[in-house]
C-alpha cells in the first residue's frame, strides 16, 4: 500500500519512528547473536536508537496537540508502531500507556471502523490492541463489547469457501448463539469438550480449521489471503483474550484457553528472528501447566495427549532448554500408539498444529523426548516429574 511509503515524506513523527524501529531491531537482533544474553532488552538500545525514539515523541507530541492532525492516519501508524515496539523491547509499562493513547485516538476518530478504508493499519491497530493486552494482562478494549461467538468460518464470504480443506465450515454447530457440545476435528476427545464452555469449544474448532487451512493451501501453491488472515487474527484473539476461567475452580477450561493464546502468539505477534517474551502470558501458561500436574500415564488419553500438546507448546515457545523437568515430563506421557517421532507428531496434529510455524522446532524437542538411552523418571507424590540424575 503507497500510503506507507508516502507517510515517510509527509509525516516526520512517522520517518524517525521507522528509522527508530529499524534501528532498535538491530540492537535487539545483535544483542541476541552475543553468547551473554542481556537481562533487560532496554539495556541493549543504541544512541542512535534512543535519539530517534526521543525525536520521535517530540514531533509526535506537537502533533497530537493538533485535533485534525492527531487523528490522521500517520498519526495513528506512528503510535500504533510506538506501542509495538515496546512490547518487542518488553516495557510493559510503556506498552500500556501507549495503548491507552491508541485507544482514545480510536474513540476520538469515531471508533475502530472509522479505519476500514484502510484494512492494513485497521489490523495493526487491533494487533497492537491485543499484544499489549498480552504483555500486560489487561483486556482488549478495542472489541470489548457485541464480541460475536458464532463460528468465524460460518461468515465466511462465499468467495472464499473453496479454499478450505473441508466443507464443514463449522457445521457442528447448529445454533450459533448455543453451539452444541459436539467433538471438533481434532484429537483431543469429546469427554473433554463436554466439560468446556460452547464459546471456547467453538474458539478451539475455528483454529483448528484455520490450522487446516495453511496447512493445506501448500498443497495447492497458494498462500493465504492477508485480509482473512488479519480478519481470522483478530477474531480469534479477542474471543480467547475475553473469555476467563478461575485455574482453580475450572482447570482444564483454562488450560485449554492459555494453550490456544500461547499457540497463536508465534502465528500472529512474532516476527521473523525475533521471539517476544509475554511474561504475563507465560507466567499464567506455567501455571496451566501446574494445574495439569496430576496428568500422568494413568490418565485418560485424551488428557494425557492434550497435556503433551501442552508441554511441546510450552518448550517451543515459552521454556528455556535449561528446564530439567521438562523431558522426564514428556516422557511420561508418551503412549504405545506415539512411541516414535512421526507418530507423535502425527498424534500432535491432531490437536492443533501449524506446520510452517512448528514442524522445525517440534522437531528437535521430539527427537529430545525419544532419544535412545533416556530413562523416564517417576514423578514426585504430587505429580512434579523429578529430574534424572
Amino acid at each position: 500500500m503507497q500510503c506507507w511509503f508516502y507517510w515517510t515524506a509527509e509525516d516526520a513523527a512517522y520517518l524517525n519512528m521507522i528509522l527508530c524501529a529499524t534501528s532498535m531491531f538491530s540492537d535487539i537482533d545483535a544483542a541476541r547473536r552475543r553468547p551473554t544474553k542481556p537481562d533487560v532488552l532496554q539495556q541493549v538500545i543504541s544512541r542512535n536508537s534512543r535519539y530517534h525514539l526521543n525525536r520521535t515523541l517530540t514531533l509526535l507530541s506537537e502533533r497530537l496537540k493538533n485535533y485534525e492532525l492527531a487523528l490522521t492516519d500517520s498519526s495513528f501508524a506512528s503510535v500504533t508502531s510506538l506501542s509495538i515496539l515496546a512490547d518487542f523491547l518488553e516495557d510493559a509499562s510503556a506498552s500500556r500507556a501507549h495503548a491507552a493513547g491508541l485507544r482514545q485516538m480510536v474513540r476520538l476518530r469515531g471508533g475502530i471502523a472509522s479505519l476500514s478504508h484502510n484494512c492494513h493499519l485497521q489490523a495493526k491497530i487491533c494487533r497492537a490492541d491485543l499484544q499489549s493486552s498480552i504483555a500486560t494482562g489487561d483486556r482488549p478494549q478495542l472489541f470489548d463489547e457485541n464480541i460475536s461467538w458464532d463460528s468465524f468460518w460460518e461468515g465466511l464470504p462465499e468467495r472464499d469457501r473453496p479454499l478450505l480443506p473441508s466443507a464443514r465450515l463449522g457445521s457442528a454447530f447448529d445454533s450459533p448463539s448455543q453451539p452444541p457440545l459436539k467433538m471438533p476435528p481434532g484429537g483431543m476427545g469429546g469427554e473433554l469438550f463436554a466439560q468446556l464452555d460452547p464459546r471456547l469449544v467453538t474458539v478451539y474448532s475455528d483454529m483448528h480449521e484455520f490450522a487446516r487451512l495453511v496447512n493445506f493451501l501448500p498443497q495447492l501453491g497458494r498462500k493465504l489471503k492477508a485480509t482473512l488472515f488479519s480478519e481470522f487474527m483478530i477474531s480469534a484473539q479477542y474471543r480467547i483474550l475475553n473469555l476467563s476461567y478461575p485455574l482453580a475452580e475450572n482447570p482444564l477450561a483454562e488450560c485449554v484457553r492459555v494453550g490456544l493464546l500461547v499457540f497463536s502468539c508465534p502465528i500472529f505477534l512474532q516476527m521473523p528472528g525475533m521471539r517476544v517474551q509475554y511474561s504475563n502470558l507465560f507466567q499464567r501458561f506455567r501455571a496451566a501447566v501446574g494445574a495439569l500436574d496430576g496428568v500422568d500415564q494413568h490418565s485418560s488419553l485424551p488428557l494425557r495427549r492434550f497435556k503433551f500438546w501442552m508441554l511441546v507448546v510450552g518448550a517451543i515457545v515459552v521454556f528455556s532448554r535449561g528446564e530439567e523437568w521438562l523431558l522426564p515430563a514428556l516422557r511420561q506421557l508418551v503412549d504405545p500408539e506415539m512411541a516414535t517421532k512421526e507418530k507423535a507428531l502425527a498424534a500432535l496434529k491432531e490437536i492443533l498444529w501449524v506446520q510452517l510455524v512448528f514442524d522445525r522446532p517440534g522437531q528437535v524437542v521430539l527427537e529430545m523426548v525419544f532419544e535412545e538411552g533416556e530413562r523416564v523418571t517417576e514423578g514426585s507424590p504430587d505429580g512434579t516429574p523429578k529430574p534424572t540424575s
